[in-house]
């Protein structure tokens, strides 16, 4: 009989893990919100789809991006990752129209003049 190459965890380990796959992944959270579809850094492998990504250029204020990186270092990932979640998250939930007219009312964002 072989022996498992893992250390048998012992029973606060396993509580402590379940509790944490409880929270992440459990019943409660729905399917788009799992952390399942994170993207993949470097070349997809054989056979597999690419996401999709397109590069564009963000620029923003440096204290701006100074919180986002150390949020994202907080919370051990990366800035472009937090930046395509959020993003994903504003479309999912059709919150993108509502979220800009929020900012035109507070006067954060102000309209373009069309040419």
């Amino acid at each position: 009989m072989t022996r498992s190459k893992t250390a048998r965890p012992n029973r606060r380990n396993f509580t402590e893990l379940a509790a944490w796959a409880d929270k992440r992944f459990g019943p409660d959270r729905r399917w788009e919100n799992l952390p399942l579809s994170a993207p993949i850094r470097g070349r997809p492998a054989k056979g597999r789809k690419p996401l999709g990504l397109k590069a564009r250029t963000v620029k923003l204020p440096e204290t701006v991006w100074r919180e986002l990186r150390a949020a994202a270092k907080r919370h051990g990932v990366t800035v472009n990752g937090v930046l395509i979640a959020l993003g994903q998250e504003l479309v999912h939930r059709s919150a993108l129209d509502s979220t800009i007219d929020r900012l035109i009312e507070e006067r954060l964002l102000v309209p373009v003049t069309s040419r």
